[in-house]
């Protein structure tokens, strides 16, 4: 992604961190809210706690990704590839 621009190792930062936000951040709000929610079981022995606190640690780290897209140079980045895989799906 980085190869063509002008300040490749800018470029290439960039590109890591839209990488990043766009893999990386739902992954890591999916492991951190069964992990985290696993432990509130354990600790309550309540099911609807367990499931509470899950879901509260996914979608606050599942946030982040909202606040990537405006830093400059990643943000258009995460965007082009939601638009990339958006097109792929259109054509299956």
């Amino acid at each position: 992604m980085a190869w063509g621009e002008h300040r490749f190792v800018g470029g290439f930062f960039e590109a890591f961190a839209a990488e990043l936000f766009y893999l990386g951040v739902p992954m890591a709000a999916f492991l951190a809210a069964l992990f985290g929610g696993s432990r509130a079981f354990e600790r309550t022995n309540s099911k609807l706690v367990g499931w509470g606190v899950g879901l509260l640690i996914f979608f606050a780290i599942g946030s982040i990704r909202l606040f990537a897209e405006d830093i400059p140079g990643v943000g258009w980045r995460i965007k082009a590839m939601e638009a990339a895989h958006e097109q792929a799906e259109e054509m299956n």
